[in-house]
């Protein structure tokens, strides 16, 4: 069995050239690394032009506005590790956010807003809990699975 394991090669007349799977190595290579290269290029160019994107203050501006982000995203995390998908997340967080923009606008109390986006969440929460989970009844039992190879299907 013949395997590349580096991109490039000497040729004999000491030029080196791109092996059998070189570009194709370089290819795959770019796919995952390229994401994080054009945030680094992004952040260098308007970090250059831009005199307050660099700033304390801006910094500490986007971790605020990311943390609710990162928060959903690890408990997402959680219930993808643990086999399972739940879609629901993302539109009860938007959900969430919608009805207390309305609480601010009529009362303008925060506390009430914060009430409000509470109360969403867990009624949506709840009524995910009744409708998806019976006692008794496995989640793989709503849908086929695979095990070791072999399809089962849900009842």
């Amino acid at each position: 069995m013949n395997t590349v394991t580096e991109p490039t090669q000497i040729e004999a007349g000491g030029k080196a050239s791109l092996g059998r799977y070189g570009l194709l190595q370089i290819g795959l290579w770019s796919l995952r690394a390229g994401p994080a290269l054009i945030l680094v290029l992004l952040i260098v160019v308007v970090g250059l032009t831009t005199p307050v994107f660099l700033t304390s203050r801006n910094i500490g501006n986007v971790f605020s506005q990311t943390s609710v982000i990162a928060v959903v995203a690890l408990g997402q995390l959680l219930v993808i590790v643990s086999r399972g998908i739940d879609l629901s997340v993302g539109a009860t967080i938007a959900l969430s956010g919608v009805v207390g923009a309305i609480v601010w606008e009529d009362t303008g109390s925060s506390a009430l807003v914060i009430a409000a986006i509470l109360g969403t969440g867990l009624a949506v929460g709840a009524v995910n809990g009744v409708l998806g989970v019976r006692p008794g009844y496995h989640r793989h039992h709503r849908r086929g699975y695979y095990r070791n190879g072999r399809y089962y299907r849900g009842y």
